[in-house]
């Protein structure tokens, strides 16, 4: 009999999560791994006073977990909390909780892992949790965005699910814990988290220019049905762009519009009434032809009608006080097939001591989605393996800099370095046959191949997870392609400010009297985060079965998981959330007061309670701030372009008491290759005659490796590496 394939669901069935909070951010965490198949019981929550959006929110974030009735507090409520804990797998502790001192006291002396999780570093145990909209400000979140001079919030729940993505991935860094540790404690730092997912171009940069200009020219702009989003990453997407519109006198002009806001308004003045006339869906047609990153701008009322959404199945129900209201299925797919629905509620020597020392992935990303997760996975122990084309290398590598910054140019770029770090770096041609065959000997030994091209490249290099299970049973791939590798949208491009259009970010990011706005790139890391859920418990499954998974996690279905609020409260109260500015969307009365000359506050007045205040601390201005702490979240190394060193974040997480570092910086272009090579048994001549065949490619320095990276910059020569054809065509997102 031939078994059934095994679903999402299935990788952590034997897995048992205490989840003691009920907060968002720890609830959006027992969700996703509930979504996973494990069992995650939840004490039934008191239920203060709740808006009905937070109703519906936490129905939507309660579907699939157990709810079990504890006694309301004391020696009665301590008892039952370790009797739970004893046959638990892990446990998750909010230590904002209402009861989260005497939990902590019941459960802390018990040989279980934990994930404990804080607001702020100096938070107390059973303090009162941080606002939302203040973690946003300490953040560096808050900043100005579109054509208003105010600094405004992200909308939605990005903030909050950020935080709970990473509580997912902290628990699964428990479990793996155990290997090398009795019961590990794992801590989660909300603050450091939103660090983490902070855009890089606000990081790394000067005095702020407004993500308006970052987010790729003309942005988002009115047609007949509402919005839609085009943005120029590339200038090939630029020149085409202009040449669909008729508006070809532009084509020179990129620099211009990119770097001053009264360009860009100008241009958009010239764009043709024929073109804005169209319903948002014939633009995006239009601009996906030809390759340009483009998405309508999605709401509550619209994200659930939207043809790729509907045909690849991502639209569930959730039956909330018996009605069926249309939700977001978990963006988690193994093996093709997507989870069942919500089940009802009711360097390894020199690292032996991390999670995952000695276990070896495979990244074959680009930009920063997927080399975001594999970064992390290096931070815990893996030998990550980034894999780059000799004449096609990360697109990454060229954002910021250019041939202007001298020979080494490709490798100086702030953003790229601080998502390659803990990695290995190998240039392999993937189009060649022995390329492709080198890949799949270093498969042999992997338990993981990461990427996120669109669907077609990967199947073009024959290297599908059919392939690598041949060599090695125990593998698994993760695919993070923009609109996953099925439905009308599947050979659609997309970069973090496409996914925050159809998403709904853009479109409760903002003042309510102007335009949407996307929040600025946080939609990578985030992908990652959820990516990382799914590749954490494949590990550990695949370790115990000795059978590897087919997974993907698609940066749209992500980004419409993460809008479940929104589409909730648009079929309850038939209308859609909108733009708030920075009133929060629950009973607190929320602002942003201030100016740029004095500075800016973030303030909550919440019913019955003091007011709490925050200063908006600019992105830019985070690195010194942070440095100056001392506080552990970030760490120095001299790198090409800042040999004085440059401050890379660590990571939000502590385990057994030491907090996930960065450990190794960034690889040059093929700097590792030989080495790899070596470990594979080739010997020089060999090695040699892979080189002068133009297979691979030992070592960055010199002029013929800034050649090589001209010309895939500029497109001088047909594409060769990890991928094929444009770069811009073939990257899938993020």
């Amino acid at each position: 009999m031939t078994e059934a394939a095994p679903r999402p669901d299935d990788l952590l069935s034997d897995v048992t999560v205490i989840q003691l909070g009920d907060g968002p951010r720890m609830a959006y965490g027992g969700r996703l791994l509930a979504d996973l198949g494990a069992d995650v019981v939840v004490p039934s929550r008191s239920a203060p006073a709740r808006s009905s959006r937070r109703v519906l929110l936490d129905s939507f974030l309660d579907q699939g977990k157990r709810m079990v009735a504890l006694p309301p507090g004391g020696d009665a409520r301590s008892s039952a909390i370790a009797e739970l804990t004893r046959s638990a797998s892990v446990v998750l502790l909010d230590l904002h909780a209402a009861h989260a001192a005497e939990d902590l006291a019941a459960i802390e002396a018990l040989a279980v892992p934990q994930l404990h999780v804080r607001d702020r570093p100096t938070s107390a145990v059973g303090s009162p949790p941080t606002p939302e909209l203040l973690l946003q400000a300490e953040a560096g979140w808050i900043y100005r965005r579109g054509p208003v001079p105010q600094p405004v919030r992200v909308g939605g729940r990005l903030a909050d699910f950020s935080i709970g993505a990473y509580v997912a991935v902290g628990a699964l860094v428990a479990l793996a814990g155990v290997e090398t540790t009795a019961a590990p404690t794992v801590e989660l730092c909300g603050l450091e988290a939103l660090y983490n997912t902070l855009p890089l171009s606000r990081f790394y940069r000067g005095p702020q220019t407004n993500p308006l200009l970052d987010a790729g020219p003309p942005g988002i702009v009115r047609c007949s049905d509402g919005w839609a989003g085009i943005n120029c990453l590339t200038g090939q997407h630029w020149e085409d762009l202009c040449t669909l519109l008729g508006l070809e006198e532009h084509m020179s002009r990129l620099p211009e519009i990119k770097a001053s806001e009264a360009a860009l308004a100008e241009f958009r003045k010239q764009i043709p009434e024929w073109f804005l006339d169209q319903p948002a869906t014939e633009i995006v047609s239009l601009c996906q032809a030809l390759r340009i990153p483009s998405a309508p701008v999605g709401t509550g009322a619209t994200m659930p009608g939207f043809e790729h959404w509907v045909e690849r199945g991502s639209i569930a129900s959730t039956q909330i006080d018996g009605r069926s209201l249309p939700s977001p299925r978990p963006p988690f797919r193994v093996h093709g097939r997507a989870t069942g629905g919500s089940r009802p509620s009711s360097p390894p020597s020199e690292l032996p001591d991390l999670p995952f020392a000695g276990r070896r992935v495979l990244d074959l990303g680009s930009f920063w989605a997927a080399p975001y997760l594999t970064c992390l996975l290096g931070a815990l122990g893996a030998d990550v393996v980034k894999v780059e084309g000799p004449r096609r290398p990360d697109g990454f590598r060229y954002f910021g800099v250019s041939p202007d910054d001298g020979e080494l140019w490709y490798e100086s770029g702030a953003a790229w370095q601080a998502t390659n770090l803990n990695k290995r770096g190998i240039a392999l041609d993937l189009t060649r046959p022995e390329g492709r065959e080198l890949l799949l000997r270093l498969a042999e030994d992997a338990e993981v191949v990461i990427e996120n091209f669109s669907p077609r490249v990967i199947e073009q290099f024959g290297l599908d997870h059919a392939a690598l299970s041949e060599r090695n049973p125990r593998i698994s791939l993760m695919r993070m392609p923009a609109y996953g590798t099925d439905g009308p949208w599947r050979d659609y491009v997309g970069w973090a400010a496409t996914f925050e259009e159809i998403g709904g970010l853009a479109e409760v990011t903002g003042f309510p009297e102007g335009p949407p706005n996307i929040p600025g790139g946080q939609s990578d890391p985030i992908a990652g985060l959820h990516a990382a859920v799914a590749v954490l418990a494949a590990m550990r499954r695949a370790a115990r079965t000795g059978v590897g998974y087919d997974l993907e996690v698609a940066t749209s279905d992500v980004m419409l998981y993460l809008a479940a609020e929104q589409l909730l409260d648009s079929a309850d109260r038939g209308i859609s959330t909108t733009r708030l500015g920075n009133e929060g969307a629950d009973l607190a009365a929320e602002s942003v007061t201030g100016d740029d000359a004095s500075g800016w506050q973030a303030r909550v007045d919440a019913p019955g309670a003091q007011p709490r205040v925050a200063d908006v601390i600019s992105a830019h201005a985070l690195p010194g701030r942070l440095e100056e702490g001392n506080t552990g979240i970030t760490t120095r190394f001299p790198v090409v372009g800042a040999l004085d060193g440059r401050i890379f974040l660590n990571w939000p997480l502590h385990v057994g008491g030491r907090r996930v570092v960065q450990h190794a910086g960034p690889p040059r272009l093929g700097e590792h290759t030989a080495v790899v090579l070596a470990e594979l048994g080739l010997d020089e001549p060999q090695v040699v005659e892979l080189i002068e065949n133009g297979t691979v490619l030992v070592g960055a320095a010199g002029p013929n490796a800034h050649v090589r990276a001209t010309e895939a910059r500029t497109g001088q020569e047909p594409a060769r590496g990890c991928s094929s054809g444009r770069r811009e065509v073939d990257h899938g997102g993020g």
